[in-house]
């Protein structure tokens, strides 16, 4: 079973939750957050700006 590599954004964003306690519930809930942005601005979210 191969998996995808994860971007260093959700990387980042694992690493932020896991150090701020986030339980598993909440974090699952915030990737699903940005994975909606990313579709609505049909690129990644860490190219988004002010104005998006």
């Amino acid at each position: 079973m191969s998996e995808k590599p994860i971007s260093p954004l959700r990387a980042r964003m694992l690493e932020d939750m896991t150090v701020g306690n986030f339980v598993p519930a909440t974090q699952r809930e915030y990737i699903r957050a940005v994975k909606k942005l990313a579709a609505f601005l049909k690129r990644s979210p860490d190219t988004a700006t002010a104005d998006d």
